[in-house]
């Protein structure tokens, strides 16, 4: 049976019991936890017994920083394994499963594939009408939205009815 848990911060409450009060009421089985850098996890340890004492299920942690077991830097790779270290330690003494880490998170390096960042998505739409004057146009292009359709490889333009140009 598939079980499913929801992150701490997303519930309403000033405690992990009335989080997970929430929870259950949503049909969640468990709350995952946000472990933050600076051995923050470890400071929550008597709030985490307390709340597993009261019933709470908290089987995972998710780590909640801005550098991993991925980075470049020797000292923050460095200080990720310890926060790891001291996460999986606190997740254990609650009865807890495990701790989940991302390898990176928005890092680019030319060690690892692919060698050239990736070219930035245009995010501006095109003008279905370049023959109109130049203000006409400019009104247009504001107030015209655009979809990209992966599946078909077009992109289809529209705007809101007050400004379309005459046909």
């Amino acid at each position: 049976m598939l079980k499913t848990a929801v992150q701490e911060q997303l519930l309403p409450g000033d405690t992990l019991q009335a989080k997970w009060d929430v929870a259950q009421a949503a049909g969640y089985d468990a709350i995952e936890l946000r472990a933050k850098g600076d051995f923050h996890f470890a400071s929550r340890l008597d709030e985490l017994q307390q709340a597993r004492k009261d019933g709470v299920v908290m089987p995972t942690v998710c780590v909640d920083m801005l550098h991993f077991l991925g980075a470049f830097d020797e000292d923050l790779r460095r200080d990720a394994v310890a926060q790891m270290k001291s996460q999986l330690t606190v997740i254990a003494e609650i009865g807890g499963l495990g701790a989940q880490t991302p390898a990176s998170y928005g890092m680019f390096s030319r060690r690892l594939p692919p060698s050239s960042p990736r070219a930035p998505r245009r995010r501006t739409a095109r003008s279905c009408w370049p023959a109109l004057p130049n203000s006409a146009s400019t009104r247009a292009r504001r107030a015209s939205r655009s979809s990209w359709s992966r599946s078909t490889g077009t992109r289809t333009t529209w705007s809101t009815g007050w400004n379309r140009p005459p046909t």
